[in-house]
């Protein structure tokens, strides 16, 4: 999915012109024109960034602690 500014929905409305309503994140249309199918990908999408910015952060911090740590042991030699 690209993440673009300013997208709008684009589906054909009882007129037939294209809708104009702004849609943004994982939606792939406005919610008068989003079918199940299209619910239940932008959904799957937002979890899945979710889990993965969760996991990203969970990762950094241990990474953070363990580099601490180190450093801690370093300066303990150093000085001791």
């Amino acid at each position: 999915m690209t993440d673009q500014y300013d997208r709008t929905c684009g589906r054909p409305t009882r007129s037939g012109s294209p809708c104009k309503i702004r849609i943004s994140g994982s939606d792939v249309a406005c919610g008068t024109h989003a079918t199940e199918q299209d619910k239940a990908v932008a959904e799957a999408h937002l979890r899945g960034w979710n889990e993965g910015y969760k996991s990203g952060s969970e990762s950094s911090a241990s990474f953070s602690k363990s580099r601490i740590g180190r450093l801690g042991l370093v300066q303990v030699r150093v000085t001791g």
